[in-house]
């Protein structure tokens, strides 16, 4: 008996995504939620030899991170344009499978804006690339959206929610695993930030800030063409991430916010505690090897005195007392995102089932599920830092050219 024609369609693009996904026969079979314990039946279903029965395909297509339509429709679905750029990535085999689940929340948060009402289009321009990036104007491009977008003195406290609020980047924490610390991307979704959540705070702050380099600078150095580059060493960084640093830092710790809280904290000739480092750092949200590297191109710290802070035992012990009950508990979705579910779901909109659906929990973890996204508080660290000392260079000292940093 001939092969129903629907089913051998059905089942090749089965076939199709799952490769594209980089997922062999074993890896589905063995996984228990698509319920599909032998791959003589798979194969069967992916030559149309066996239907695939309904249930099968709900779950296929949860593990896919595709909707049913797009196998059952009968004419060939359209390419979904998806372009992006990893960051600090490693060809474990994750990045296909993670590309497709990030392409399915950007969809879905999509989705959530528009029956909701909230649908934007993102007003970022990418800069010209009629004006050439060096050194100084990354630095001074940064500067200015400090001032442009009026991110205060502590940039890192509300850049997240200017970008998501203001700029309408969808921003998404998701578990990007051993893919990369962060995914930037565009399609017929806008643009979207995915950052890890298994990076701590600081770090995502500080992934963000890159990540918004490479969306403004996009006209220069393509999404589908940045993190390739076979011909580079692997321990030399091409230029648009070393850009993509410096942009960060200035945006971040704007040069003088950082110089008033290091000077109100001197003594005795230009010198400071540690902690007291450490602490400038974590008011500033970023890492404390980011500000050590800042101060270092500002001209207050020598290379030499940043390496042996960030090689002393006693430094990272301070760094992390300064940092205890900081770290987040990871949430995998952003709070706008799970704020339009809700919004969505109040209006009617979509049903309880397709929130959970969307959000991949069960019906019973619904109510810890909202909770989890109220305020976050965290109990302060009261006990005392060793007190060690170190020396700064004079502000009359010249700073290092960045080109050289």
């Amino acid at each position: 008996m001939s092969a129903n024609p629907i089913d051998q369609r059905i089942g090749a693009r089965l076939r199709r995504v799952r490769k594209e996904l980089g997922l062999s026969a074993e890896d589905v079979c063995k996984n228990k939620k698509v319920g599909i314990n032998s791959q003589p039946t798979l194969s069967n279903i992916e030559s149309g030899i066996r239907p695939v029965k309904a249930s099968e395909l709900a779950r296929l297509c949860e593990l896919y991170c595709k909707d049913s339509w797009f196998f059952l429709r009968e004419d060939e679905p359209p390419d979904q344009p998806f372009v992006c750029a990893w960051r600090n990535s490693q060809d474990t085999g994750d990045q296909p499978m993670v590309k497709a689940q990030v392409h399915a929340l950007a969809q879905n948060y999509q989705l959530l804006q528009d029956v909701t009402g909230e649908k934007q289009t993102s007003p970022l321009e990418p800069w010209s690339v009629e004006v050439d990036l060096t050194w100084k104007s990354v630095a001074e491009k940064a500067q200015k959206l400090v001032t442009d977008w009026n991110l205060g003195a502590r940039p890192a406290a509300c850049l997240h929610e200017i970008l998501e609020e203001k700029l309408h980047i969808k921003i998404v924490s998701y578990n990007l695993r051993n893919a990369g610390s962060a995914l930037t991307a565009k399609g017929d979704f806008g643009l979207v930030v995915a950052l890890n959540t298994k990076e701590v705070p600081w770090r995502k702050n500080f992934s963000l800030a890159h990540e918004l380099f490479h969306l403004l600078s996009m006209n220069h150095f393509p999404l589908n063409e940045i993190h390739r580059d076979e011909t580079m060493e692997p321990s030399e960084r091409p230029i648009y991430e070393r850009y993509a640093d410096t942009f960060a830092a200035t945006l971040l710790m704007p040069e003088k916010d950082v110089i008033r809280e290091l000077e109100e904290r001197l003594f005795d000739n230009n010198k400071i505690e540690w902690a007291n480092l450490a602490r400038i750092a974590v008011e500033f949200g970023v890492s404390t090897e980011a500000m050590l590297w800042r101060l270092k191109r500002l001209g207050r710290l020598t290379s030499d005195r940043v390496k042996q802070l960030l090689t002393s035992e006693t430094f990272r012990g301070i760094d992390q007392f300064s940092r205890a009950g900081k770290k987040d508990v990871g949430l995998p979705y952003s709070r706008r995102m799970v704020w339009l579910g809700v919004k969505a779901l109040r209006l009617g909109k979509i049903s309880k089932g397709k929130f959970c659906q969307i959000f991949k929990i069960a019906r019973g973890e619904f109510d810890s599920f909202i909770s989890s996204y109220g305020d976050l508080t965290y109990d302060e660290n009261d006990r005392d830092f060793p007190t060690e000392i170190i020396q700064l260079t004079s502000r009359d000292e010249p700073a290092d050219e960045l080109a050289q940093a």
